[in-house]
């Protein structure tokens, strides 16, 4: 085989028509079927980061009100418990001061008790003693001077008794 110098000008014009008949028929639509699908990707690139920033946005928004909704029910879970014990402070105060107060009114009504029952006996002595006193004497004394002098008895004992008895004078 012989290589004439037409042979290689034809070839060389047939490779320079291939090349442009390819170029026309298969590299540019290749070329812009890959420039499109190239612009398609950097776009979905884009939307997915976007969608990612929005979703990190959300997020820190959504930590952000799950905080604050934290904050708030600590909060109001302070608030109650501070106003519970409160309440109760209050309660335990009034029921204090109802037991004092009735305590005092026990106190006050044992005392009253006591007088009248000290009054009874002093009167009961007293009559005793005339009693006896004019069954003694059985003769007619006033019963005033009898009442006096039985009085200032029963009170000189009552006086010795109780200073007799550290007890006794705390009692009366």
């Amino acid at each position: 085989m012989d290589l004439q110098p037409v042979d290689i000008i034809i070839h060389i014009i047939n490779i320079i028509v291939l090349f442009l008949l390819l170029r026309l028929l298969v590299y540019k639509p290749v070329r812009k079927y890959m420039l499109s699908r190239e612009e398609k990707i950097k776009n979905e690139m884009n939307e997915a980061d976007q969608y990612r920033q929005e979703s990190v946005s959300l997020k820190k928004q959504y930590e952000a009100s799950m905080t604050g909704a934290k904050d708030k029910l600590s909060k109001a879970m302070r608030d109650q418990q501070q106003k519970a014990e409160k309440e109760a402070g209050d309660i335990i105060a009034g029921a204090k001061t109802k037991a004092a107060s009735i305590e005092e009114q026990a106190r006050a009504q044992a005392e009253e008790e006591k007088r009248r029952a000290v009054r009874s006996m002093n009167e009961e002595i007293t009559n005793l003693a005339l009693d006896m006193a004019s069954k003694i004497l059985r003769r007619e004394v006033r019963l005033e001077d009898n009442r006096a002098l039985v009085d200032d008895f029963v009170k000189k004992a009552g006086e010795n008794y109780a200073g007799s008895n550290p007890e006794n004078r705390a009692s009366l």
